[in-house]
């Protein structure tokens, strides 16, 4: 690479890549097709990292298709991309904050004080761009003690700080994990129970590492991504991903999913049509 920089923190989205580098600096490379790439000149891609504007140190940044929504040391959350002016916006609403993710719908983070909240994109009347309401926050859950959270296009699932997993929302596909209990606007723990050290969302699965390094996933497995040993149907509550393997951390993508072992070794499955 003819980057020379080191970073310790990077997350890719569909066309989009962001990262955080030792001096808590953000970059993003790649599609700046709805400005994502923060430096107000929309429709202009890069193949080289372009630094954020808006000077760090950033903590987290969480990439979702054409978003890009940093966090910042200070607690504040700015978002760009899709629905935005192509410049790093401050959508906080006067917060502290953690970390946050997104969907197509909406965003939510983890607040200082652990709890989660999410708020809404909005359409606006007069484009077809859209733009952050400050005026729609909601408690998600009161319950303080949230440590980690993932999101697809309808659920979101979060761990507790008693390692417990929750999800809410839409529960199509099984993608809430909660057996054959209906979608929910508040968070059920998870079918099985279990304690948890890592929740990632896909486009259409979820995937978890538990405290014992077992990985598991629920939902739709038409490609493979769900890592069962076969094709095809839905899972509606956490099922061990079959070879019997320890794994640090596993990440759900659209139609795959990726993990690394204790052994720090890389795998993959699911959809490989690119």
């Amino acid at each position: 690479s003819a980057d020379s920089r080191t970073y310790k923190r990077i997350e890719s989205g569909e066309h989009t890549t962001c990262a955080i580098d030792m001096n808590d600096d953000l970059f993003c490379w790649g599609s700046d097709s709805a400005g994502q790439l923060g430096n107000g000149t929309p429709y202009k891609n890069s193949a080289t990292p372009i630094l954020a504007p808006v000077p760090g140190p950033w903590r987290n940044v969480n990439v979702h298709d054409s978003r890009v929504c940093p966090v910042h040391y200070d607690g504040t959350v700015y978002c760009t991309g899709y629905g935005g002016s192509g410049l790093y916006t401050d959508v906080s609403d006067s917060k502290g904050w953690k970390e946050a993710a997104g969907n197509w719908g909406e965003r939510c983070g983890i607040r200082d004080d652990d709890t989660i909240e999410c708020w809404d994109w909005i359409h606006s009347p007069t484009s077809e761009t859209s733009v952050l309401s400050s005026l729609s926050w909601k408690r998600i859950a009161s319950t303080k003690g949230w440590q980690k959270h993932g999101a697809r296009a309808d659920t979101w699932c979060a761990i507790r700080d008693d390692d417990t997993l929750w999800c809410w929302g839409s529960d199509n596909d099984g993608a809430m994990g909660n057996g054959p209990d209906p979608a929910s606007p508040t968070p059920v723990q998870v079918a099985g129970g279990g304690t948890w050290l890592h929740v990632s969302m896909g486009g259409v699965h979820g995937c978890g590492v538990q405290t014992d390094n077992t990985g598991w996933c629920w939902g739709w497995n038409h490609q493979g991504q769900l890592g069962l040993g076969y094709f095809g149907g839905t899972v509606d509550s956490p099922t061990a991903v079959t070879g019997g393997h320890y794994w640090r951390i596993i990440e759900a993508g659209p139609n795959h999913s990726c993990g690394i072992r204790t052994d720090d070794t890389l795998w993959c499955w699911g959809d490989n049509e690119w």
